[in-house]
C-alpha cells in the first residue's frame, strides 16, 4: 500500500470536473482526463480519417490506426499478441453477448442440440443471461468452494450429465471481482479446468470489467496456458473515456467463435446474395496466399468505432504518462480503502452500535490487491437497528455533493448473499412489486432490497475519503441528536403551545447557526469583506465584526462616509503595475479554445515563432485559472453545487429559461455546507496564486475582466487560515489601496513572510522587487531580481521538449504529420525572461538616479555661491582655499557619479541583450510560411480547431534566423537587408513596380519588446557609446520595432522607453545621430507580406483570408455572433458605452509610470480620447476606400493596418528620466576608466564573440556584485 501523492497535484488541472463534488461511483465508470480530450480533439481535426474498409488515404490512416491501437492496447493488458487477440466492441456486455451467440450456434450442432454453461453467483447480470441461451443446461455455483468442488468432481454437478454428454460443450463464466462488494475471486480456476480431462471441451469466460478498473491483468495473461478463453472489458471504467469495450481472445480457443452463424458488414470476404451456401468468412485458416485473417477481422461486425479507437490510443498515452502503471495504481487505491475501512469502522452511534453494516467477507481484507478491491457495499443503520433506506442515503449524499451508487447494483447474487436472503423472501420481493427504477422499494419487511456502494479510483484523494466520512458523520450521527425538551414533551402542552414550541426552537437554531458562522468567519460574503477597510500594513487578515458595526451606522454617518470616498478611490494594488497596457489584447475576451488553437499553431510554425510561445503558454494557463477561479468563487458565494449552473462572469447562464422551468434559486436546489465554500474558495486561492506566479502583469489583467468576487477571495480565505501563503499573496494583489499612493500603502512584510516560508520560488521575489521600485528603493529591487535568478536558473528545469515531441518536430514532410501539442511540463516559460527584462530596467534607473549628480552644475549654482551657503562663516582670507577644497570635494563625487551612470547602464545593457537573446529574427522568411499562419489563425477563429498546415510549407528551403542580440552585436550579421532603404527614406517616389518579393522579414514578437528596444538605445545614450555605434543600433532597433506586431493576441501598447526616447532625439543636437528620417518614419509598421505586395489585378486571384478578415473572425466570435446585421445602439447603450470608454480610459491612465501628477493625468487622458477620435475617422476612412472605383481599381491608401502600432507620439507627457538623458547626451563629458582592458589576442576570422556571449560570461560577476 502507498498513496500516490502525485494525483494531488494534477487532479486540479487534469479532472477539473472533480471539483463539483466526492465522485465515488468508479465502479461505474471512471473519470476522463482533460488532457486526454485535448488531445482527442486536436487528433481529430488535425488529420483526415475515413472509414477503414476503403482503399483510399484516410481509410488507410484509419486502418494503420486501429492496428497500432488494438496492438498498444493488448501491450498495456500485458496480453502477448502472439498467443491473444483483441475484438474491440461497445462495452463488456456486447463481448458477453458475442461469446454467447457463438456458443449457442455451435450447441446446435451437438448430439444435445444446445450447450451447458454455468456462473458463478455473485456474477453481473449480463454473465446471468446467457442461461436464456442453453435452456435446461445451466447451473449456478452458490460460492467459491462449489465451483471447486464441481472442477474437481465434474459429474456431482447438476445438469452437467443430464442427457448423457459429460464431455459436450460447455462454458464456465464469472467476475474477477464483484460488481457489489469488490471481492476478487480466484484466477486459477481456467488452469484447473483447461488441465481437467472431462472438462476438455468446456471453456472460460471471464469478466474483468470491475477487476481492470484498478488492477493489473498482466499475471492473468501472463502465461497463455493458464488464461481464461474469452476475456471481456469495459475500457470505459479504466480511462474514463472513449465509451468502448474489448473482448480478449485466446488464439488456441479463438475458433469456437468463428463458428458462428451471423455475418455482416466486414466479417465477410465473398459471398453470393442469391445462394444460401456460397459464402467466404474472414475466419483463420481461410483466404488465399496474399492475406491471412485474424481472429477479430471475422467478429467485428460492420464498420469498426475508429473514433473512438483513436481516443484509446491517447487514453492510453495519458493513463500511462499521469499514473506510470497499473501497480502503482492498485497500491494507492488499496491505500485508501484500508484507511476507508478503518474510519468506517469507527462511526458509532451514542450506545455504541455501528452506523454502517459493511457486507465484506471475514477476515477483512482491504489493503489486500490480491483479494479485495477498492469497492464498499453497505447499508446505514440507525440507532434502533432499524435500517435507513439506501434511496434516502443516495438523496442526501447527493444533497451534500457526495455521489455513490445504491440498489441492486447489477449484481442480485451479491445482493442475496451480503443479505443473505432465501428464495422465498426474492417471491416476496417481486410480489411486493420492487423493480428497478421508479418502483423500488428501499425496505421489505424492515429488509433492506439492495445497498449502497463506494468504489475508489485512481484519481480519488484523501480529501474525497474525508467528505464521504464527514457526510456520513453529519447526516447520520450529529443530525439524529434529540432536541432538548425545553417545555416539556408535547403530550404535557395543547397543541397551539407545542407549535410555539417548536417555532421557537427553530428560531434559537436559527440565530444560534448565525452567530456561529458569523465568529467563525468562514461563510463572510465578498460584500461584506469590502466594506471593511484594510490597513496597508504587514496584517493581511480582516476584522470580520467590523461589519456588523458598519450596518448600524446613522444616515449621516454614511453621508459622511461617501463623500469621503468620493474624494479617494480605492483601487486594488495590482492596477497600478506597469507595463499593464502591453498584455491588453484580444486574448483576454476570446473562447479558451480558439486561445489554445492559436497557442499550438503558433508553438509549431517554423521559427522564429509569430509570438514567443513562453508568454503565449503562459496566457493560456492565466486565463484557465483565473476562469476556474472566478467560477469556483461565484458558485461559493451564489450556493451553487454545479458549475453547469456559472459561468466565468458570475451569471447563470439563460436564467430566463431556466427561470421558466423552476430550476433558479441557489443551488438549484442543493445548499453547500461551510465546509465545502471554505474549500472551494482555497482551491479558487491557489488557482490565482498559480496564475500571479507565472506572470503577475498579465494576471492582473486578466482578473480585471472577471467577476468582483475574487477579489476579496484572499482575504476570505484570510480569515479562515491567516497563515496560508497563497491566500497572502493574492489578497496583496487584491488589497483595496489608495489610488497612486502605492509606495505610501504598502507593506513589503506579506511578501517577506511568503519568501521564508518559500525559498524556492523567485516569483514573490520578482513581486517585491517590483514593489521595491514603486518606493524607489532601486539597490533592494536589484538585489531581489539577482537572488530571483539565481532560484530561478537552479531550481527551474531549462526548456527541453520531451522526446515525443521532438520527433514530431522533425517529422517534416509527411502528409499526414500529426500537430505538436506540447504537455504543460513541455511548454517553456517566460519567467527569466520577466526577471532579465526587470532587472535591466531596474538597472536603468539606478543609472539614471546618479546623472543629476554626475552632471556639472550652472555657474550660478555652484563654486563661491554654494560655498557660502554651505558655511556661512567664512571670511574673505579662507574663502579662496575653501572654495578650492569644494570643488575637488564636488569634482570627485562628479566623476564617481559619473562611472556609476556607466556601470549600471553597462548592467541594464547586459541584461536587456539577454533578454532579447530569447528572440528571434528571421531576414529572409519565405512567404508561404507568414501566410500560412494567417490563413490558420483565420480559420480558428472561425471555429476549426488545430487547422493543418499547409503541405507547401513542408517543402521550402530553410531560411536564416538570428536571436535578437546577434544583431546588436560589434559585428552584426552580413546578410540582413538594407536599412532604412528608399521605400522609407522616400516613401511618396515613385518608382517602377518592382516583382512581389517572395520573403519578408519576421519578428518574434513579445510585450515588452518595443519597450526593451528604447531602452537599449538610451543604455547606449548613458555608456556614451559612440555616435556611429549609436546610430548603428539605432537602425537595428527601428528595423525590428516596425516588425512588432502581436497580431492576433495583442493590442497597441503604449512604450514609457519609447517617449523618453523621442525627447532625448528631439533635445539632441541635431549633428549627433543624423539620422536620414524621422523617427517616426523610421519605425512605420513594415507592409504585410504577401497581401501588401501583390500586384495589381492580382487581389481576385487571392484566395487566403487577409488579417481584416481574420480580426473581423475573431471579433465575432469574441463578440457572441456575426457582425452582420448589427443594429444600431440605443441611447442608453451608448451612454453606458461612453461610461465604459471613460473608465477604461482612467485605468489606463493611472498605470502609466508617466503620469505622476494632476497635469499629467489630464494630459494622458486627453491624449486617449484625441486618439479615439483619429481611429473613429481613420475606420470611416478605411470603410470608404475599401469601395472600389467604378474603372474597377482599388483604392492605392486601402492598405491594411498591421496589428500592433504604438502611437506614443499622442502622449507628449516629458518624464524626468527622458530629461535627464536627454541633459546627459548634451551636457555630460566623455567618463573614462570604468572597464579595464585586457591585451586581446588575434583571434581567427569569423569567430568573433558577440555582444551577448560577452555579456552572458560577465553575469555571474555582475551579479555578485550587485548582491553586495
Amino acid at each position: 500500500m502507498e498513496y500516490n501523492a502525485s494525483v494531488e497535484e494534477f487532479r486540479d488541472d487534469e479532472y477539473p470536473n472533480m471539483t463539483q463534488g466526492a465522485y465515488l461511483d468508479h465502479g461505474g465508470t471512471t473519470i476522463y482526463a482533460r488532457s486526454l480530450i485535448a488531445g482527442f480533439s486536436q487528433a481529430m481535426i488535425g488529420n483526415l480519417w475515413g472509414n477503414p474498409h476503403s482503399e483510399n488515404l484516410p481509410a488507410k490512416l484509419s486502418g494503420e490506426m486501429v492496428d497500432s491501437i488494438r496492438a498498444k492496447t493488448l501491450d498495456f493488458l500485458g496480453a502477448d499478441p502472439e498467443h491473444f487477440d483483441l475484438v474491440f466492441v461497445a462495452n463488456a456486455t456486447a463481448g458477453i453477448k458475442l461469446v454467447a451467440d457463438a456458443f449457442r450456434d455451435l450447441g446446435d450442432k451437438t448430439p444435445s442440440k444446445s450447450f451447458w454453461y454455468g456462473c458463478h453467483s455473485e456474477a453481473h447480470t449480463s454473465l446471468i443471461g446467457i442461461r436464456a441461451l442453453a435452456p435446461g443446461d445451466y447451473h449456478c455455483f452458490k460460492d467459491d468452494e462449489s465451483v471447486e468442488e464441481w472442477i474437481s468432481r465434474p459429474f456431482n454437478c447438476p445438469n452437467q450429465t443430464r442427457k448423457g454428454y459429460p464431455s459436450s460443450l460447455g462454458l464456465f463464466a464469472y467476475p474477477g471481482q464483484s460488481n457489489l462488494s469488490g471481492r476478487r475471486l480466484p484466477k486459477t480456476w481456467p488452469r484447473k479446468i483447461r488441465k481437467h480431462p472431462q472438462l476438455r471441451n468446456t471453456y472460460t469466460l471471464f469478466d474483468a470489467a470491475a477487476l481492470a478498473m484498478t488492477s493489473s491483468l498482466s499475471s492473468l495473461f501472463e502465461d497463455p496456458l493458464d488464461a481464461p478463453d474469452f476475456t471481456c472489458l469495459s475500457l470505459y471504467k479504466i480511462f474514463g473515456f472513449p465509451d468502448l469495450g474489448a473482448l480478449v481472445v485466446r488464439r488456441a480457443s479463438g475458433h469456437i467463435l468463428c463458428l458462428r452463424r451471423y455475418f455482416g458488414g466486414g466479417t465477410v470476404a465473398q459471398l453470393s446474395p442469391l445462394e444460401d451456401t456460397r459464402v467466404m468468412k474472414k475466419v483463420p485458416g481461410l483466404g488465399n496466399k496474399y492475406m491471412s485473417w485474424n481472429i477479430h477481422d471475422g467478429l467485428e461486425d460492420g464498420t469498426l468505432p475508429f473514433h473512438s479507437i483513436l481516443a484509446l490510443g491517447i487514453a492510453i498515452d495519458t493513463h500511462l504518462r499521469l499514473y506510470g502503471s497499473m501497480d502503482v495504481i492498485s497500491r494507492h487505491c488499496s491505500y485508501l480503502a484500508r484507511s476507508l475501512y478503518e474510519q468506517l469502522a469507527d462511526l458509532k452511534h451514542r450506545d455504541g452500535s455501528a452506523v454502517v453494516e459493511l457486507y465484506a467477507d471475514e477476515p477483512v481484507m482491504y489493503g489486500d490487491p490480491s483479494a479485495q478491491g477498492p469497492t464498499f457495499a453497505f447499508n446505514i443503520t440507525r440507532e434502533d437497528g432499524s435500517y435507513v433506506p439506501w434511496t434516502e442515503v443516495e438523496r442526501l449524499a447527493n444533497n451534500a455533493g457526495v455521489y455513490i451508487r445504491a440498489g441492486g447494483v447489477c449484481c442480485p447474487g451479491g445482493v442475496s448473499r451480503a443479505l443473505k436472503y432465501e428464495e422465498w423472501e426474492w417471491d416476496r420481493i417481486f410480489s411486493s412489486g420492487h423493480a428497478c427504477g421508479s418502483s423500488e422499494q428501499a425496505v421489505i419487511h424492515n429488509k433492506p432490497t439492495g445497498i449502497v456502494r463506494a468504489s475508489l479510483g485512481a484519481m480519488t484523494t484523501k480529501r474525497d475519503i474525508e467528505a464521504f466520512v464527514s457526510f456520513l458523520q453529519s447526516e447520520f450521527i450529529f443530525k439524529k441528536a434529540a432536541i432538548p425538551l425545553l417545555l416539556g414533551t408535547s403530550n404535557e402542552l395543547p397543541i397551539r403551545e407545542t407549535i410555539h414550541a417548536i417555532v421557537l426552537i427553530a428560531t434559537m437554531a436559527k440565530k444560534k447557526s448565525k452567530q456561529a458562522a458569523a465568529a467563525e468567519g468562514q461563510d463572510t460574503t465578498p460584500d461584506q469583506v469590502s466594506q471593511t477597510q484594510t490597513q496597508p500594513s504587514s496584517t493581511t487578515t480582516t476584522n470580520s465584526s467590523a461589519n456588523g458595526v458598519q450596518k448600524k451606522k446613522s444616515k449621516a454617518s454614511k453621508e459622511t462616509s461617501s463623500a469621503s470616498s468620493s474624494q479617494t478611490l480605492n483601487i486594488c494594488r495590482n492596477k497600478h503595475w506597469r507595463y499593464i497596457s502591453s498584455y491588453h489584447g484580444p486574448w483576454l475576451q476570446m473562447p479558451i479554445e480558439i486561445l489554445e488553437t492559436i497557442a499550438n499553431i503558433n508553438y509549431n510554425t517554423p521559427r522564429p515563432r509569430p509570438i514567443d510561445p513562453a508568454v503565449l503558454f503562459d496566457l493560456l494557463k492565466i486565463r484557465r485559472l483565473v476562469d476556474e477561479a472566478t467560477n469556483l468563487a461565484v458558485r461559493a458565494a451564489s450556493d451553487i453545487a454545479s458549475p453547469v449552473l456559472t459561468n466565468v462572469h458570475g451569471g447563470l447562464p439563460g436564467s430566463g429559461s431556466m427561470s421558466a422551468l423552476g430550476m433558479t434559486g441557489p443551488g438549484h436546489g442543493m445548499k453547500l455546507s461551510h465546509k465545502r465554500k471554505s474549500q472551494m474558495r482555497e482551491q479558487a486561492s491557489q488557482k490565482l496564486s498559480r496564475a500571479y506566479h507565472l506572470d503577475e502583469i498579465a494576471c492582473s489583467v486578466a482578473t480585471m475582466q472577471g467577476a468582483s468576487t475574487i477579489e476579496e477571495i484572499g482575504a476570505v480565505v484570510l480569515q479562515r487560515n491567516p497563515q496560508d501563503p497563497d491566500a497572502k499573496y493574492v489578497h496583496f494583489f487584491h488589497e483595496k489601496i489608495p489610488s497612486r499612493q502605492l509606495a505610501e500603502s504598502t507593506s513589503l512584510q506579506p511578501l517577506t513572510e511568503i519568501i521564508a516560508e518559500r525559498p524556492n520560488e523567485s516569483e514573490a521575489l520578482r513581486t517585491r522587487a517590483i514593489v521595491r521600485t514603486f518606493k524607489e528603493d532601486y539597490e533592494g529591487a536589484a538585489q531581489d531580481l539577482t537572488t530571483a535568478l539565481a532560484v530561478c536558473r537552479i531550481h527551474q528545469q531549462p526548456h527541453r521538449p520531451s522526446e515525443e515531441v521532438k520527433s514530431q518536430q522533425l517529422q517534416t514532410g509527411k502528409r499526414w504529420r500529426q500537430e505538436v501539442a506540447p504537455a504543460e511540463k513541455d511548454q517553456p516559460s517566460s519567467l527569466e525572461i520577466q526577471l532579465s527584462f526587470l532587472r535591466a530596467t531596474t538597472y536603468l534607473s539606478l543609472a539614471c538616479q546618479h546623472i543629476e549628480h554626475g552632471l556639472t552644475p550652472n555657474q550660478e549654482q555652484n563654486g563661491h555661491v554654494d560655498s557660502a551657503k554651505s558655511n556661512g562663516k567664512v571670511d574673505a582670507e579662507s574663502d579662496g582655499q575653501e572654495s578650492q577644497k569644494h570643488d575637488e570635494n564636488s569634482l570627485l563625487k562628479q566623476t564617481e557619479a559619473r562611472k556609476l551612470v556607466k556601470k549600471y547602464a553597462k548592467w541594464a545593457l547586459r541584461d536587456l541583450l539577454t533578454y532579447l537573446s530569447h528572440f528571434e529574427y528571421a531576414p529572409n522568411l519565405p512567404n508561404l510560411i507568414a501566410k500560412d499562419f494567417n490563413d490558420r489563425v483565420n480559420l480558428s477563429a472561425q471555429g476549426a480547431r488545430n487547422p493543418r498546415p499547409s503541405e507547401a510549407t513542408y517543402l521550402l528551403e530553410p531560411h536564416t534566423t538570428y536571436n535578437l542580440a546577434e544583431l546588436f552585436a560589434a559585428v552584426p550579421p552580413s546578410d540582413l537587408p538594407p536599412y532604412p532603404n528608399e521605400e522609407v527614406i522616400s516613401p511618396n517616389r515613385q518608382t517602377q513596380l518592382p516583382d512581389p518579393p517572395t520573403t519578408c522579414e519576421l519578428l518574434t514578437y513579445h510585450p515588452l519588446i518595443t519597450d526593451a528596444l528604447h531602452s537599449l538605445l538610451l543604455c547606449h545614450c548613458l555608456i556614451q557609446t559612440s555616435a556611429k555605434e549609436v546610430q548603428r543600433h539605432t537602425y537595428m532597433a527601428a528595423r525590428l520595432i516596425r516588425l512588432a506586431d502581436g497580431y492576433p493576441i495583442f493590442q497597441a501598447s503604449r512604450s514609457p522607453a519609447r517617449s523618453d526616447w523621442l525627447e532625448v532625439l528631439r533635445r539632441a543636437d541635431d549633428s549627433w545621430l543624423q539620422l536620414s528620417a524621422s523617427w517616426d518614419t523610421l519605425c512605420a509598421p513594415a507592409p504585410l507580406p504577401h497581401y501588401d505586395t501583390l500586384p495589381p489585378g492580382a487581389a481576385n486571384m487571392h484566395t487566403g483570408a487577409s488579417r481584416k478578415e481574420a480580426a473581423a473572425a475573431a471579433a465575432s466570435l469574441i463578440n457572441g455572433g456575426s457582425n452582420a446585421g448589427k443594429s444600431v445602439p440605443s441611447a442608453e447603450e451608448q451612454r453606458r458605452l461612453r461610461m465604459r470608454e471613460r473608465d477604461q480610459r482612467v485605468r489606463v491612465a493611472l498605470s502609466d509610470q508617466r503620469v505622476c501628477d494632476e497635469d499629467t493625468f489630464r494630459a494622458a487622458i486627453e491624449a486617449q480620447e484625441k486618439r479615439a477620435e483619429q481611429e473613429d475617422r481613420a475606420a470611416a476612412a478605411a470603410a470608404a476606400a475599401s469601395e472600389v472605383s467604378p474603372d474597377g481599381a482599388s483604392n492605392p491608401d486601402a492598405h491594411p493596418k498591421r496589428w500592433v502600432i504604438d502611437d506614443s507620439k499622442e502622449y507628449p507627457v516629458c518624464t524626468a528620466r527622458a530629461t535627464l538623458i536627454a541633459q546627459w547626451v548634451c551636457e555630460a563629458p566623455v567618463v573614462t576608466g570604468t572597464t579595464r582592458r585586457k591585451k586581446r589576442t588575434k583571434r581567427p576570422e569569423g569567430k568573433l564573440d558577440t555582444l551577448a556571449a560577452s555579456a552572458e560570461k560577465m553575469s555571474l560577476k555582475d551579479d555578485a556584485a550587485a548582491g553586495t
